[in-house]
């Protein structure tokens, strides 16, 4: 594993995993995969959220879905320049946008996008400015 501090557009840059019970499956992975885990949780999240950490680098995070619309399961975080640029191109080449894009703390601007045959996936660009 890498340590990163940044990424070209279109190379995925994060993964997480949404849960309903963020507790278990923090469990599992540290059982499976020796995981520790930094709570990052922002003030007024719906869901608590945490980094995944493996010998002192973060590597995803695990957390409670944050709506209805999102989905259970791992997500991949795809950078791009502008996450509104992008699910304009996402809608423009027949996929959909199921949330987003919204400002993460701390973080960017991310959006959970379907492409044209179903598959998930998300966008991280930096913070809207």
């Amino acid at each position: 594993m890498l340590a990163r501090s940044s990424y070209p557009a279109g190379v995925p840059c994060w993964v997480d995993l949404a849960q309903a019970d963020p507790d278990a499956t923090d469990a599992f992975y540290r059982d499976l995969f020796g995981w520790s885990y930094d709570v990052r949780t922002p003030e007024g999240a719906p869901q608590r959220y945490a980094y995944a950490r493996l010998d002192g680098l973060t590597v995803g995070g695990i957390g409670g879905p944050a709506g209805d619309a999102d989905p259970s399961g791992w997500t991949t975080y795809v950078a791009v320049g502008s996450a509104d640029e992008a699910v304009a191109r996402v809608t423009d080449g027949g996929g959909r946008v199921l949330n987003g894009p919204i400002d993460i703390p701390r973080s960017g601007r991310v959006a959970t996008c379907v492409d044209p045959f179903g598959a998930t996936f998300s966008v991280h660009g930096p913070p809207a400015g």
